[in-house]
């Protein structure tokens, strides 16, 4: 229907449903009464609403004062929504403040047992290579290194040190000597996963280690240097944390500002010290 057409028809209904003294003001008051009605239906809801919240189970703690409850529809919707924001708000950051507890919990659960398989792990590449080479390093970067990694994070290991002057058949075969090296030191009930990738730009050692036995075997040898966790108990520890993955490259160069992933922990590491404030949102 076009705009003429439209105006006719209304002109028309005008003439038949309504008094010839209804006038433009009455027309804008019940106009008005309906928006009202409208309005107090709104707030009947909302009031409903805030009633059955407030009665919530998350709310029998709080205190709700009705005697400076505002009466006035409009104030009063506009004091319940302010109210439910706040609650929750602050549930919210409440629930925010108990995950990242529990997070910093788990981490600490863990790091020394991370740090102990890292200097096995060191131990071992000295053996493989310091007959040959004179300055080999074992670095670890990542997340574990900048202290921002979560429980379940791997541990990233680079070997520094080693210089393969550009051959690629020989950095495999330091691949290859030390993942059989790797695997040789270990029972198989403690290094659960392990494997070598050397058809890739970047030849890598993936390890698996099962943390619970890795505490069994130094206690069976008389080492009692890391703290006991009872991996069997869900309240203790998340059971997927009972292994710890760790992945080992070569880096041919001896600078560690070669290598982009040391790079990138020692930039983040430097920004932590400066601004202690960001590893809270990190």
């Amino acid at each position: 229907m076009d705009q003429k057409a439209f105006e006719e028809n209304y002109n028309h209904y005008e003439a038949i449903c309504l008094p010839a003294d209804y006038s433009a003001n009455e027309k804008a008051e019940a106009d008005k009464n309906e928006e009202s009605k409208e309005h107090d239906e709104a707030y009947n809801i909302q009031y409903e609403n805030y009633v059955s919240y407030t009665n919530s189970e998350y709310c029998e703690e709080n205190t709700i004062d009705t005697q400076s409850m505002p009466t006035q529809p409009a104030e009063l919707c506009e004091s319940i929504q302010f109210e439910r924001e706040a609650m929750f708000y602050e549930a919210l950051a409440q629930e925010i403040e108990v995950e990242a507890s529990e997070i910093i919990r788990q981490v600490n659960l863990i790091t020394d047992y991370r740090l102990d398989i890292k200097n096995v792990l060191k131990n071992i590449v000295l053996d493989t290579f310091s007959a040959f080479h004179q300055n080999v390093q074992a670095h670890i970067y990542g997340s574990v290194a900048t202290g921002l990694a979560l429980p379940e994070s791997d541990m990233d290991i680079v070997v520094m040190g080693i210089n393969c002057f550009g051959n690629r058949d020989t950095h495999v075969a330091n691949i290859v000597s030390l993942y059989n090296n790797i695997v040789n030191s270990f029972e198989d009930n403690v290094l659960v996963k392990h494997k070598k990738i050397v058809d890739t730009q970047v030849p890598i050692i993936k390890l698996e280690f099962c943390l619970e036995e890795y505490y069994n075997d130094k206690l069976s040898h008389g080492i009692m240097n890391l703290p006991y966790i009872n991996f069997s108990s869900e309240e203790s520890i998340n059971p997927v944390l009972r292994v710890l993955a760790v992945d080992i490259s070569i880096c041919d160069s001896f600078n560690t500002d070669e290598h982009q992933g040391m790079k990138a922990a020692n930039f983040i590491e430097s920004n932590l010290i400066e601004y202690p404030v960001l590893k809270s949102v990190c």
